[in-house]
């Protein structure tokens, strides 16, 4: 057993010293020649070439300091449909659009963009105005690429969009709701039939007593649109999106939210729980499943990515803030099962998806403690449990007491398998606990 446990202390130590480091190796990049395509030039939205949809258009060229913008109108009601198809590994190429009457080309004056690091590009834009818009679609290579340049290919149509962005016709049951001020009870347990959109959100309140819990879940399809979850103090900042002094936020580009919150408080809190169409997207239908308990510490942060499971890793707190108390208990709860865990633990928040080549999100940065001494397996139930000893936290330089006022943040890293058996590895979202005396 002592053998086993050395061989596993080693792997675990290889495995977390490139999340630690959080920069996986990068392949060799060999440089490719473009050339300038037959649009050109099109390099601003006053020059942007005027297509007429359905638009297709193979083997174009864009450079680093040449963006491409194409032109057309999109009527009141119509669905925008931009597909930009090239290889990532040459270089990222970004897709962006713009009202080209207004605030176009910059990187906040967006109507919607797609800007993530895989291979293409898809935009989904419906004018939900009265009249129609003229719109400039530009395709950019992202500046901090290596390479000058890259070949694409280009659809662009429009079309009746699949469901009706307009609250006349599409509010739900507990409209209305739309602001902050307006907010409507919480309902407990599942609601069905929920919509939401762009510019028609949704606001809930609830009061927590102290040592209560909130675990709300928001179900949607995210390639319909992304929906994201915040909670607010009612006396505080309120509906101002991510980082805007929220408590607590499920903010992913995957299907569902999530928040846990506990109130470790004396008194009551009035909050708000705001469920909000990412600001370059259109609407959604989704359901909502509320839920309350009691004995909980800490609050949720950084929603995992899927595992193996099909669910995501979720972290659990119970015990006391109280440093003199030390018996909190972490669990790390739908896992894999019969898969070994390990927790991490930082003083800073950080967000690196697929850390050191995992199938997880990196919650934590900074210097980043690993509890090798409670490496464990998930058993039959998918879940793990590490009691925390306050007085011996690990950390890179060594044990460390934790003090009061102390913000400490907890992940748990575990095996996984992808693919038909392909070893991974996966984590689970993160949690927060700011300790008292």
């Amino acid at each position: 057993m002592k053998q086993l446990h050395s061989v596993l202390l080693v792997f675990f130590a290889a495995a977390l010293s490139a999340i630690a480091s959080a920069s996986p190796a990068m392949s060799p990049w060999a440089p490719i020649q473009c050339s300038e395509d037959s649009f050109e030039d099109n390099d601003s939205c006053a020059s942007a070439r005027n297509v007429t949809e359905p638009f297709i258009a193979t083997g174009l060229a864009v450079y680093k300091t040449d963006p491409d913008y194409f032109a057309l109108t999109v009527a009141p009601g119509e669905e925008l449909n931009v597909d930009v198809l090239f290889n990532h590994s040459v270089a990222d190429v970004e897709l962006w659009v713009y009202n080209r009457n207004g605030a176009c080309g910059g990187i906040f004056t967006y109507l919607s963009n797609s800007t993530s690091s895989t291979n293409d590009e898809h935009v989904s834009w419906t004018n939900t105005g009265g009249s129609a818009m003229e719109v400039a679609v530009k395709i950019e290579v992202f500046p901090g690429s290596i390479a000058t340049c890259n070949n694409y290919d280009l659809s662009i149509t429009t079309a009746p969009p699949s469901m009706s962005c307009d609250p006349a016709l599409s509010d739900d049951s507990l409209e209305d709701n739309d602001t902050c001020s307006s907010a409507v009870p919480l309902p407990t347990g599942m609601t069905t039939g929920l919509w939401v959109s762009r510019d028609d959100g949704d606001f809930y309140r609830a009061t927590l007593q102290p040592g209560e819990t909130l675990d709300a879940r928001v179900l949607f399809t995210d390639s319909i649109s992304d929906i994201d979850l915040f909670l607010y103090r009612q006396s505080g900042p309120c509906g101002g999106g991510f980082n805007s002094g929220e408590l607590a936020a499920g903010f992913t580009q995957t299907n569902d939210e999530r928040i846990i919150w506990s109130n470790t408080g004396g008194s009551p809190i009035d909050v708000i729980l705001h469920v909000d169409i990412f600001d370059s997207e259109s609407c959604n239908n989704y359901a909502m499943d509320i839920s309350y308990g009691t004995g909980g510490i800490g609050s949720n942060y950084c929603q995992a990515n899927a595992n193996s499971t099909g669910n995501l890793g979720l972290m659990r707190a119970n015990g006391s803030t109280s440093i003199a108390a030390n018996n909190i208990v972490l669990s790390a709860t739908q896992l894999p099962n019969n898969q070994f865990g390990l927790l991490i633990n930082s003083l800073s928040t950080g967000f690196i998806p697929n850390s050191g080549g995992s199938s997880g999100n990196l919650c934590l940065s900074g210097a980043i403690g690993r509890h090798m001494g409670q490496i464990a397996g998930s058993g039959t139930n998918g879940t793990i449990e590490f009691p925390i000893n306050l007085q011996a936290i690990p950390t890179p330089s060594g044990l460390t007491s934790a003090t009061a006022g102390q913000d400490w943040k907890f992940q748990a890293w575990h095996r996984d398998t992808i693919g038909g058996g392909t070893a991974t590895s996966n984590l689970t979202n993160g949690i927060r606990i700011t300790l008292t005396p």
